[in-house]
């Protein structure tokens, strides 16, 4: 299985309130992009070893990934220079 393609987008917006003092909002992965989730009847998702042979453990390719599973993480700093 060949993972898709997908755009990343990150951005953090700075204000400078004093000589010393910084506040900012920002985003990695604004888009919230998430990797395309293994079929539910994959050999991929299949566990070696696990006697009750379930699938569903493993959701996502465990290779291939530049980017996390948990898609956007949104942050607001303040950043002081002293």
């Amino acid at each position: 299985m060949r993972p898709g393609s997908a755009v990343l987008v990150d951005l953090e917006l700075r204000y400078k309130l004093t000589d010393w003092a910084q506040f900012a909002l920002g985003a990695n992965n604004l888009l919230d992009e998430k990797p395309n989730k293994l079929a539910d009847n994959s050999p991929l998702r299949f566990i070696v070893g696990d006697p009750s042979g379930e699938f569903g453990n493993i959701k996502f390719p465990l290779r291939g990934l530049a980017y996390g599973l948990n898609g956007g993480f949104y942050y607001a700093r303040f950043e002081f220079n002293f």
